[in-house]
């Protein structure tokens, strides 16, 4: 059964947690101290999540691949949008779906074919934005692409009034897995990874106004996972407002070519500092990329949903994980 959000709750939540740590002067870089370690503490437990999916498929047997969440302002459900691999033609394809508890998901819609890495964002101005990397053949161009839907029904019925794809401007082949910081039916902003000299991928933002694309490189983002050891890909991020202080979760790999090497770092946009962390399942998988996060309402109460992929394997831990807290008492 559909609930109704109440009114201006997303925005009221987003008030609450800054309110936490609100202070009437500037903050200096050892404010955002408490509201990183509680961040922290969330999504390293995923055993004590208050509930948790390891190998999320949807009800059609999808695997839900990088799934990114949000709530729907409309209907109070969740919708999530993922990649999954089709073996016949041999693609990736993005699939929409919805939920009411945020572990068991109905498909809706596919968005996009020979697409993957997608991300979704409420439109500023009403509707919503959704954003993926082009999945082509090797060695083909591979840039990030956007779609608009004016409503939330033309969201499930897979009906952008816009869509957009970027030229490639940093990379000659890759330029991919997006996030999106602010989203509206006028311009987005977007973060990016670059693939940099075929080598590494490499982080950058851009600002995308469905007409045009311009894109920077972020020496400075790369620096902070470097400068702790990573010397392969960086790539996909997510961004959070939380207690007042703006937070980044961005993957890195220790070495490079190497598929158990992957971790995920939180990244204090004051300081510009990046912490490891450690996320590991019952069984001591520690490999995890294309973390998500979101804070949303469930049953009245504020939670935490963050989606990574494990690594390492192909047994049940394997795969998507998808697990929340309840941020006001179990």
């Amino acid at each position: 059964m559909r609930r109704r959000l109440r009114i201006g709750w997303l925005g009221l939540l987003a008030g609450l947690f800054a309110a936490c740590g609100s202070t009437t002067s500037t903050p200096t870089p050892t404010d955002s101290r408490a509201a990183r370690d509680a961040l922290r503490a969330l999504i390293e437990d995923v055993a004590g999540s208050t509930a948790h999916r390891y190998g999320a498929t949807d009800d059609r047997g999808h695997t839900m691949d990088t799934v990114k969440i949000i709530q729907v302002e409309e209907t109070g459900e969740f919708v999530g949008v993922y990649h999954s691999w089709r073996d016949d033609p041999g693609v990736f394809e993005v699939h929409l779906a919805t939920s009411t508890d945020l572990l068991t998901w109905a498909w809706q819609a596919m968005l996009k074919s020979e697409a993957s890495q997608p991300t979704i964002r409420a439109a500023q101005d009403g509707g919503y934005v959704t954003a993926w990397e082009t999945s082509r053949l090797a060695g083909d161009p591979s840039p990030p692409a956007f779609a608009y839907y004016p409503t939330w029904e033309a969201l499930l019925a897979a009906e952008p009034s816009k869509t957009f794809e970027a030229e490639l401007s940093l990379s000659p082949c890759c330029e991919g897995t997006p996030n999106l910081y602010s989203a509206s039916s006028v311009a987005a902003d977007v973060g990016i990874h670059y693939y940099d000299d075929y080598v590494v991928d490499r982080e950058a933002r851009g600002t995308m106004t469905w007409t045009g694309w311009s894109v920077t490189k972020q020496p400075q983002l790369d620096a902070a996972l470097t400068s702790l050891g990573v010397e392969g890909m960086i790539g996909d991020r997510d961004a959070i407002r939380f207690q007042g202080f703006d937070f980044l979760l961005l993957e890195g790999q220790l070495q490079l070519h190497d598929n158990g090497a992957w971790r995920i770092f939180l990244v204090d946009d004051l300081t510009g500092t990046a912490d490891p962390l450690d996320i590991r399942t019952p069984q001591g998988k520690v490999s995890m990329s294309n973390a998500t996060l979101e804070l949303v309402e469930l049953d009245g109460r504020p939670a935490l949903v963050i989606g990574v992929f494990v690594h390492q394997g192909t047994d049940a831990e394997s795969g998507q994980l998808v697990y929340y807290h309840t941020l006001d008492g179990d």
